[in-house]
């Protein structure tokens, strides 16, 4: 998954890790790309201003 902040500063990689996710990668625009469980991460995040979005499997560790 990659976890887009919608502002500056947002903790995306410190929620993600609260949240048992694996980091896998910096992303865009301030982001990470995270292993994990979407249903456990997916409100956290966004109710902290994170939007939780889909990735290529290449760039989560899987066969692109």
């Amino acid at each position: 998954m990659m976890l887009i902040p919608l502002r500056p500063g947002l903790p995306a990689a410190r929620i993600a890790l609260a949240a048992d996710a694996r980091l896998l990668a910096a992303g865009p625009g301030g982001g990470v790309i995270v292993r994990g469980d979407r249903d456990a991460l997916f409100w956290p995040l966004l109710r902290a201003g994170v939007l939780t979005m889909a990735a290529p499997a290449a760039l989560c560790g899987g066969r692109a």
